[in-house]
Parts: structure tokens; C-alpha cells; sequence
């Protein structure tokens, strides 16, 4: 059974945020990254960035351009886009229209939209209805066009688990919605153990994300959490890839790290990490 996993590698656009996107696009291609997931930001958000300019973050000011300028650069990579991660106001103008009609530029199959911060005086169901509302008009401006509303395991927000991103989108079929599972979050916030984690997703289950982190005291004896490689987190990474491989999941695998190092060691950390686990499976 562990002979024969592989799965293509991709990269979350921001872990390099200081490459344009055509030198990210080169990079990935290069590095023999196969997906690419980028973020969509106003092009004033992009600017005034408090961990500097996002270079390669996409502009909803001018998507309609960029996604036209970036289409022929991916084919000649032979870089798909997998994503659009959307962190844009509610109320741009016609958000839904301009981000769907540029995923369909991209060949994107799934658009993620960034789940509220938990606000203890308006309240988890309160918030969690008004987020199913806003996901239902995305939904509906999606219909027919094969794009899926998605949302991920995210700490900070209403939704930092599988469980809750699962009721959040329980009135949803899975054909028009989905979860980007990044299991190095639930480290975080939002813990479950792998098996379930997957048994709750079942069909809502559209990518996985490849990181890994872990708490660590540190000098005046509290706790912090950090990003760490592959191989040394708490995500048991040999054991996920062996349960997505049960799962019948054929996506991608996201590499996402925003440590501070060159891009290029930022995909071969992705890559190495991808390899020792898949060798961890192959001795057993």
C-alpha cells in the first residue's frame, strides 16, 4: 500500500511574497512545483502590508488583467492554479463576478474565503450564520461554473477546526463547497486527531496544506507555538499522507512557510519534507 503515494506539490503564493508573479510562476515551474494558490488582496491592502509589499499577491483593483497576463506564463511553466484565497471586503464592488470570472481565466477550481475572527459578544452562531449567508451568495454567483466555494481550519477565526468548518457548511452540498485541511493549524488551535479530522471532512475535503509546527516553552516559562520542517513538528506527517492515501484523496499537497528564508529554500524544505515522509512509509 505505501509503495506507490506521490502527489504533485504546490505552493501558497505569500511564503514568497517578495517575488513578483512571474518570478514566482518561474520558480515554481523550476523547482518542479506543479500548483500555485494565490491571494487576492485590494491593491491598498497589498501596499500597506505590516510585513512589507506582497509582490505576488493579486490586485481584485486589476484581476481581470493580471489573471490575463499570469494565464500564458503558468502554461509555459506548466503551473496550474489550484486557488484564489480571497481578502477583500465584502462590499467591493461586484467581488464575487470579478473573482470567479478570473478563476475561470486561471483554470482555478476553488475559490477560499477567509473566515471571521471570533467575536465573543456577537457570538459563534451569530457569526456563523452570517458567514453561511455570505458563502450561499458566493455559491450562487458560482453556479455552473465548476469553481467551489471553499474554507479552511484556521486558528483566530469561527472556524480554527474540522468539526466547525464542517457545520459551518453542513446546509452546503460538497459538489459546491469544500475545506482546505491544513492539519499544522489544528496544532495550534482546534486539535483532532488525523482519522477523525478525515472522517468529518469525507467529500468537503478539496486540498491539503504541507507544514508542520509545535509548542515549545520558552525562557520566562510560557508557551509559544512555531513553524518548524516537515520532519520535526507535531503533524505526523508518514501517518497523514498513509490516511489521505485510504481517503482516495488525489489533490495536491500546498506547501506553506513563512519562515524567513530564500525562496528557493523554501521549496526544497517543502520537497525534502515531502520526500522523508514518503520514505518513513516506505520502510515500513
Amino acid at each position: 500500500m505505501t509503495k506507490n503515494i506521490s502527489w504533485d506539490l504546490g505552493l501558497f503564493a505569500p511564503s514568497v511574497s517578495q517575488l513578483s508573479v512571474a518570478k514566482t510562476v518561474d520558480l515554481l515551474g523550476k523547482g518542479d512545483y506543479r500548483w500555485v494558490e494565490w491571494r487576492v488582496q485590494t491593491s491598498e491592502a497589498i501596499e500597506n502590508n505590516p510585513w512589507g509589499k506582497a509582490y505576488n499577491t493579486l490586485a481584485i483593483d486589476h484581476l481581470g488583467a493580471q489573471a490575463a497576463e499570469a494565464e500564458p506564463l503558468l502554461k509555459a511553466a506548466g503551473v496550474e492554479v489550484c486557488g484564489l484565497q480571497v481578502d477583500v471586503p465584502e462590499d467591493f464592488p461586484d467581488v464575487e463576478k470579478v473573482v470567479l470570472d478570473a478563476a475561470q481565466v486561471m483554470g482555478c477550481n476553488h475559490v477560499l474565503l477567509t473566515g471571521p475572527a471570533y467575536d465573543a459578544e456577537v457570538g459563534y452562531r451569530a457569526q456563523r450564520d452570517a458567514f453561511r449567508e455570505t458563502i450561499a451568495a458566493w455559491v450562487g454567483h458560482a453556479k455552473g461554473s465548476g469553481v467551489r466555494i471553499c474554507v479552511e481550519n484556521h486558528m483566530w477565526t469561527i472556524i480554527p477546526s474540522c468539526a466547525l468548518t464542517v457545520d459551518l457548511l453542513s446546509p452546503f452540498d460538497a459538489g459546491q463547497v469544500g475545506v482546505m485541511w491544513d492539519p499544522a493549524n489544528g496544532i495550534w488551535e482546534g486539535s483532532e486527531i488525523p482519522q477523525m479530522a478525515l472522517d468529518l471532512l469525507g467529500d468537503y475535503l478539496v486540498e491539503a496544506h504541507l507544514k508542520n509546527g509545535a509548542w515549545a516553552r520558552k525562557d520566562d516559562g510560557s508557551w509559544a507555538f512555531d513553524w518548524c520542517d516537515i520532519a520535526e513538528g507535531r503533524v505526523d506527517w508518514p501517518a497523514v499522507l498513509m490516511l489521505l492515501q485510504s481517503t482516495g484523496y488525489t489533490g495536491p499537497l500546498i506547501v506553506e512557510d513563512y519562515r524567513p528564508a530564500e525562496p528557493e529554500a523554501k521549496l526544497a524544505a517543502g520537497r525534502d519534507g515531502l520526500d522523508w515522509a514518503l520514505k518513513v512509509l516506505q520502510e515500513k
